[in-house]
């Protein structure tokens, strides 16, 4: 049975106001939260991190349901670093137990970018390898490795499948990002390619290739949905349910409740800081739209 929870990054947050932050969404009602990347990453720079984590996570009486691993060029699975790969693979590993300890059940990965001066078929094998080196903790954590589709060549639908269909793992499956998705459909078949933001233009070198199918296809192994609306053009991250963007969004919950036999989490991923959204209007809309459907 899924869950709902809240992905809640607090970059600005020093330590005396994250505590603070963690029982502002206790107190408005918010139950489930997701580890942010930022806080998977400062542990595996400060392993006594963890320490603080679980007190303030505890005071606040919050379940933490979901994890997302450090991304970038030097964290994601094709990287193509030789030398930085194998403490990458390390990190990543720490990174899993210290979400599964903090009771996650799953972890979110990114496959990366389109690394300049490798092929497609290169990159493909250095995500390979990844999953080679870290699916053997996820089963030794218990904890679920979900693969994000994105905006690139490298991330999407069929390329996520493609890994899925190589390693049938109980413990590898997708985490589906709605916004995403969105960015890369040609919904209305009138996108205007000039408007994309420059991140999709320079991955596709000004044609992007559409893909309109994304959640039929990947949702039979969609195990987190990553959830938050944009206009088409550009990861605004913008709150699901209040109107600002154009996801069908009584098409998208239905589908992912009924049709996604793997889903264990609704992660509201809203960017809150930048968009100006209170913690009280995200915490009433956001399981309200979930329940609506």
């Amino acid at each position: 049975m899924y869950k709902v929870t809240h992905f809640f990054g607090c970059r600005g947050a020093n330590d005396d106001l994250f505590p603070y932050m963690l029982c502002e969404l206790a107190e408005n009602g918010i139950e489930n939260v997701v580890l942010a990347h930022i806080w998977c990453q400062r542990y595996i720079a400060e392993p006594e991190y963890k320490e603080l984590v679980a007190k303030a996570i505890a005071e606040a009486k919050l379940t933490v349901w979901g994890s997302h691993a450090p991304f970038g060029k030097i964290w994601d699975l094709d990287t193509p670093d030789l030398e930085r790969r194998p403490q990458m693979f390390e990190e990543q590993a720490r990174a899993m137990a210290f979400s599964a300890e903090l009771g996650s059940k799953t972890i979110t990965f990114h496959i990366g970018v389109n690394h300049e001066g490798y092929t497609l078929d290169q990159l493909r094998d250095f995500v390979r390898e990844s999953l080679e080196k870290l699916l053997p903790y996820a089963e030794k954590y218990g904890i679920v490795m979900g693969i994000e589709n994105g905006i690139r060549p490298t991330d999407q639908p069929d390329e996520i499948l493609r890994y899925l269909a190589e390693f049938k793992s109980p413990w590898l499956g997708c985490t589906f990002d709605t916004g995403h998705a969105n960015v890369m459909s040609n919904y209305d078949g009138k996108k205007d390619l000039s408007l994309f933001m420059q991140k999709v233009k320079d991955a596709w070198g000004g044609q992007p290739v559409f893909e309109n199918q994304a959640l039929e296809k990947l949702a039979p192994h969609i195990v987190i949905t990553h959830v938050h609306d944009n206009h088409g053009y550009r990861d605004e991250h913008k709150l699901a349910g209040c109107g600002d963007g154009t996801i069908d969004w009584e098409k998208t919950i239905k589908m992912l409740k009924y049709n996604c036999p793997r889903l264990i989490s609704f992660e509201n991923e809203n960017s809150c800081i930048p968009n100006r959204i209170p913690v009280a209007r995200f915490a009433k809309v956001f399981p309200a739209l979930v329940d609506k459907y």
